[in-house]
């Protein structure tokens, strides 16, 4: 009875070619979701900087209403940047984002270029800056009236 004990309680455990087998098979079925998985940075650029040009439109419309005087935010859709008129650094949104832009015709600089403008009393100019980078857009639209800008998906 001892031989029988001690011979089953040797056979309890994995032998390490079982162990890699069973590494081997995991891998392989967990390669599909690491590869769906690889694809949200490009949701992530795109959110970010998305997000950064609302929070340059933002501080423009803050800095219009505390100082009683006009603001501007300055995008340019060729080289990828927006900045404000305050000696601030030029915001790099990336090349891999396509820009567009509306805004109204007084305020267009250039084909590429334009501006919005936000009054002391909260107002703007208004329009929209569309981002896109691959199948995903983002817009960041700006009410004329209150001069609030809203990052929307799509």
């Amino acid at each position: 009875m001892t031989l029988i004990t001690r011979r089953a309680r040797n056979e309890a455990g994995y032998t390490l070619l079982e162990v890699l087998v069973v590494l081997a098979i995991m891998a392989v079925v967990s390669s599909p979701a690491i590869l769906l998985t690889s694809h949200p940075t490009a949701t992530l650029d795109i959110r970010a900087a998305a997000n950064l040009v609302a929070a340059e439109l933002r501080l423009a419309r803050a800095r219009a209403i505390r100082s009683s005087a006009e603001a501007l935010v300055t995008v340019d859709i060729a080289a990828h940047q927006v900045w404000a008129d305050a000696p601030a650094p030029r915001r790099e949104l990336g090349p891999a984002i396509a820009l567009e832009l509306v805004t109204a015709a007084p305020e267009r600089v250039s084909a590429t270029v334009g501006r919005f403008r936000f009054f002391p009393d909260g107002s703007s100019t208004g329009g929209a800056v569309t981002l896109r980078a691959g199948a995903r857009t983002t817009r960041v639209v700006i009410d004329w009236l209150t001069g609030l800008p809203r990052v929307r998906g799509e």
